[in-house]
C-alpha cells in the first residue's frame, strides 16, 4: 500500500507559539488514520497543515509525493475535502445546494452553474448517503446529525483521495456517530478513501481507524494499530487519567473506560452475608463486579446483592478472599468473594483454572470490589477449595 501523506518533522504554531514540534509519520492510501489526544495537544494544528491553510515554522508535508506548499488552492481542493468541527449556517440553501457547493474545485470563473459530470456526482452521493429525499428541503430544517451528513456529501462531492475529519462526531447522538463513521469505513473499505479522523470518542477510533497517531503537548506519544496504542499505560500517560481497558464483545479491540480517581481510597467496603429462606446471599454498600457461570443471562455485572447459593454449604476464609461451596439437588456451585479488584479477564482465568482442578463443580460466581487489584495466590486457592469440597464430603457422610 503507497503513501498519500507524509509529515517530515512538522513543526507549526499561530504567531510565534509552537503547537506541534517536529512531527514525522505517514499515512498509507486506502487507510483511515485516527489522531487522538487532549485538548490543546495540537490535533486541528496539524490538521490545517495537511490542506495549506496552515503553514509549518519547519519541515514539509507531502500530499501524493509532492510538497503541499506546490499546490494551488483548487489543486489542493481536488486532491483532500475537510468536515470541519464547526459549519457555517447555510439557512437560504436547500440540501441539493449545499451539496452542490463541493464542486467549487473544478469550476472556473466567479459566476458558475453546475453541468452534467457535476448532476452526476452529486446523485450519486446523495444517494449513497440517503439524502435524495431531501434533496429540496433547506437545510436549517434538518436535524444536527442529518445536517453533518449533508457537509459530508458537500465534501465528497469533490471526488479527493484524502478526506480530513475534524471531530466530526461532536455533539451527535449515539446512533448518528456510529452512522456516519460507519459510512466514511465503507468508504475507505469499497472506495479506497484516505481519511485522517481527529477524534475525542477513543472507542470509535478503536473501531473504525486502522492505526491511531497519539499525541501529547505537541508531540508523538505512539503511533501504531489500536490494540497497542489503546492501552491503560499509555492512556494514562496521555490523558491523565487512570485509564481502564477491557475486550470488546464483538470486535479484537479494547473498550475503553477510566477508574474513579478515588478507587484506590483507603475506605473498606462494608458487606455482610444475609440467609434467606434455604440461601445465601452477598449483601455489600459498594456494587461488586461479577462473573458467574451456569445461571443464564450476561455473564459480567455489577451487584450489590450477588445470590451465593443455597443448600449444604462448607466455607473457608481469609484476609484475602471469602469461598463458599454449596450442594443443592446434586449440583456443586462455588462463590469467590475477592477482597479487592479483580479483573474480568482474571475472574474468567480463575474459573478455568478451578473447573480444571474440581471436573464436579458445574457453577461458579467470582465477585470483587472496585479498587485496588488484589493478587491471588492459585495455590491456596486451590488448596482451600479443595478443603471446602473434602468437608462437604465428611458432612455428607455424617
Amino acid at each position: 500500500m503507497s503513501i498519500l501523506i507524509r509529515a517530515d518533522r512538522v513543526s507549526a504554531g499561530y504567531g510565534s507559539e509552537k503547537i506541534v514540534d517536529e512531527l514525522s509519520f505517514h499515512v498509507k492510501k486506502g487507510e483511515m488514520y485516527g489522531i487522538l489526544g487532549p485538548n490543546g495537544c495540537g490535533k486541528t494544528t496539524l490538521l490545517k497543515t495537511f490542506t495549506g491553510s496552515l503553514k509549518p515554522f519547519e519541515g514539509e508535508i507531502y500530499v501524493d509525493g509532492k510538497s503541499s506548499g506546490n499546490y494551488s488552492a483548487n489543486e489542493m481542493a481536488q486532491v483532500t475535502a475537510v468536515l470541519p468541527q464547526h459549519h457555517e449556517q447555510s439557512f437560504s440553501f436547500t440540501v441539493k445546494e449545499v451539496v452542490a457547493m463541493g464542486r467549487y474545485p473544478y469550476k472556473k470563473g466567479l459566476f458558475t452553474f453546475t453541468d452534467e459530470e457535476d448532476e452526476r456526482v452529486i446523485g450519486r452521493v446523495m444517494e449513497e448517503l440517503n439524502l435524495i429525499h431531501y434533496r429540496n428541503t433547506p437545510l436549517n430544517l434538518l436535524s444536527g446529525g442529518e445536517q453533518q451528513r449533508v457537509f459530508l456529501a458537500r465534501a465528497l462531492v469533490q471526488e479527493p483521495r484524502l478526506l480530513l475529519l475534524d471531530e466530526p462526531t461532536n455533539h451527535l447522538d449515539l446512533s448518528y456517530q456510529v452512522g456516519l463513521m460507519t459510512i466514511i469505513h465503507r468508504l475507505v473499505r469499497e472506495e479506497g478513501l484516505t481519511v485522517i479522523a481527529v477524534l475525542h470518542d477513543i472507542n470509535l477510533a478503536a473501531m473504525y481507524c486502522d492505526r491511531i497517531l497519539l499525541l501529547k503537548e505537541g508531540r508523538i506519544h505512539g503511533e501504531g494499530e489500536p490494540c497497542r496504542m489503546l492501552t491503560p499505560e499509555r492512556l494514562s500517560e496521555v490523558y491523565d487519567v487512570p485509564a481502564a481497558t477491557v475486550p470488546h464483545p464483538e470486535v479484537p479491540v479494547p473498550l475503553v473506560t477510566c477508574r474513579p480517581f478515588n478507587a484506590a481510597g483507603k475506605r473498606v467496603p462494608f458487606f455482610s452475608f444475609e440467609e434467606r429462606e434455604d440461601s445465601l446471599t452477598v449483601v455489600s454498600d459498594t456494587p461488586l463486579r461479577t462473573f458467574r457461570t451456569g445461571h443464564g443471562g450476561e455473564p459480567f455485572s455489577w451487584e450489590k446483592e450477588l445470590p451465593a447459593g443455597k443448600g449444604q454449604r462448607t466455607e473457608k476464609q481469609s484476609s484475602d478472599w471469602t469461598l463458599f461451596m454449596f450442594q443443592n439437588e446434586g449440583i456443586l456451585e462455588l462463590t469467590l468473594i475477592v477482597n479487592g479488584s479483580i479483573q474480568d479477564s482474571e475472574a474468567v482465568s480463575l474459573s478455568i483454572l478451578l473447573a480444571r482442578s474440581f471436573p464436579a463443580i458445574s457453577v461458579y460466581s467470582i465477585a470483587g470490589f472496585p479498587g485496588e487489584k488484589k493478587s491471588i495466590n492459585e495455590d491456596r486457592l486451590i488448596q482451600d477449595a479443595a478443603g471446602c469440597l473434602a468437608m462437604m464430603k465428611e458432612e455428607a457422610k455424617g
